[in-house]
């Protein structure tokens, strides 16, 4: 009977702790760098085709080829001055997500995304990606990269 409660007590303890904090305090995403906000699509755009991961609208043609354009739908985005970028990403159990844009050293930028994630757990995140940067011209080269701690 004494191994059994040990069983349940050690299969209980595992349970509890498997989704721990990990040290991640702190708000879950923060944006660093040349980034002005996250940006939210809103409810009203329907896609019109699917989306590659690594996107740059830096225009209103480039908007209007992946969204519906529905008058009345508001985009707070301002595409003569502002570029929107999507970078997706997963993360597993507890997750603490860095998005930074900076220049690259060779006349572009990196959006890089530092992803730390720790637990044992079965809870899946996503994040879109979506952010906004005040970047102007259609010339802008991006390149993507993912960190992994």
């Amino acid at each position: 009977m004494k191994l059994i409660r040990l069983f349940f007590f050690a299969g209980a303890l595992t349970i509890l702790n498997s989704c721990s904090t990990c040290g991640n305090e702190g708000e879950p995403t923060e944006n660093r760098g040349l980034i002005i906000r996250s940006v939210f699509i809103p409810q009203c755009a329907s896609r019109l085709r699917a989306l590659p991961d690594e996107l740059v609208i830096n225009n209103d043609s480039t908007l209007a080829y992946y969204f519906s354009m529905d008058p009345g739908c508001a985009w707070e985005v301002d595409l003569e001055n502002e570029t929107l970028l999507r970078y997706p990403s997963q993360g597993q159990c507890d997750v603490k997500l860095v998005r930074e844009v900076k220049k690259d050293g060779e006349g572009g930028y990196i959006y890089q995304k530092t992803i730390d994630e720790c637990g044992d757990c079965n809870l899946g995140v996503y994040d879109e990606g979506w952010v906004l940067v005040e970047i102007k011209g259609d010339a802008a080269q991006f390149k993507f990269r993912t960190i992994r701690n």
